[in-house]
């Protein structure tokens, strides 16, 4: 075979392994999307940021923003709605008023608790037809790219 025709192979076959993989990351948000809903009746981006406000010490916004690589334009509006519905509230900084800390209420505890609770299971869920191993490798895989993105 020319090498000329090499490359073309190669770049076709590519593309269909990251087409793929982004029917893959699809399946995977709708299964987790779903679940997420059934356990804490919010969506999974709801959830993420509880997950990450949940922490020992208080985030700003920005830093949570940050921290999960979103628009913070994006996270004010996910902040708004779940300080509606009583999961977080904003508590302006003392030593910086532009800054406000995000702090878990009673209730986003208590749904970040049942959501950390239903991790293992969910793992199994979501990714029913991998083993263990797989799963490891899978989670592994995904915050090197994740690193190199941000």
């Amino acid at each position: 075979m020319p090498n000329t025709v090499q490359p073309a192979m190669s770049s076709a076959l590519t593309e269909a392994r990251i087409l793929s993989l982004a029917k893959c990351s699809r399946i995977v948000t709708d299964r987790a999307e779903a679940l997420v809903r059934r356990v804490a009746k919010l969506s999974l981006r709801e959830v993420w940021v509880l997950l990450a406000a949940s922490g020992q010490t208080p985030m700003t916004q920005k830093q949570l923003a940050s921290h999960l690589s979103m628009n913070p334009n994006t996270l004010v509006t996910l902040l708004d709605g779940l300080e509606k519905t009583h999961h977080v509230r904003r508590l302006r900084n003392s030593q910086n008023r532009r800054e406000q800390f995000v702090r878990l209420t009673p209730k986003g505890k208590n749904v970040a608790r049942r959501v950390l609770a239903a991790k293992k299971n969910s793992y199994r869920t979501i990714l029913a037809p991998l083993d263990d191993r797989m799963i490891t490798t899978v989670f592994e895989a995904a915050e090197r790219l994740l690193s190199a993105e941000t």
